[in-house]
């Protein structure tokens, strides 16, 4: 159950890659790809150039549950909101949100609820800034309330068809 949901959550992450990168593109920013290492390690999927700016970009898609914050993944290894992106680009289907990284490790700080992680149940009604882990993984992640993430700095860009 857990691997075909990693799998199907992995190429929703690549679909959202993608679609990015096309937006991108059209609003005139040149796309550096990055290594496997990058993206694993550093949690950058996308480097993005217009003018003299760069910016380190890591996509995240939708998840059925809301926004999720990854704090720790599930090789053990520190999550993405600890990572070196600069900017985190949230696939909401016909639009991206972009915010800066730091803006939402602000607001997870600020509203974590506790260190004990609890274990997730599949069909559980996640309460937001609540610490989560699954039987057999290392990763902790926490729910983000949407009202609150929408009170954060942000851009919008709108999906093409």
């Amino acid at each position: 159950m857990y691997y075909s949901h990693f799998t199907n959550q992995r190429s929703k992450g690549i679909d959202s890659e993608e679609r990015f990168e096309k937006i991108a593109r059209s609003k005139g920013y040149r796309i550096l790809e990055t290594t496997t290492d990058l993206d694993k390690y550093a949690h950058i999927d996308k480097i993005i150039m217009k003018d003299s700016k760069i910016a380190m970009i890591d996509v995240k898609s939708n998840s059925k549950y809301g926004f999720i914050v990854e704090l720790q993944n599930n090789l053990g290894y520190p999550g993405w909101i600890f990572g070196k992106s600069d900017m985190i680009a949230v696939d909401r289907g016909d639009n991206f949100l972009i915010f800066n990284r730091e803006d939402i490790l602000s607001l997870v700080k600020s509203n974590i609820n506790s260190n004990e992680p609890k274990v997730s149940v599949s069909g559980e009604k996640h309460i937001p800034y609540t610490i989560y882990t699954r039987p057999q993984w290392k990763d902790r992640w926490i729910l983000v309330d949407d009202k609150d993430l929408l009170k954060l700095k942000h851009t919008i860009w709108k999906v093409k068809p």
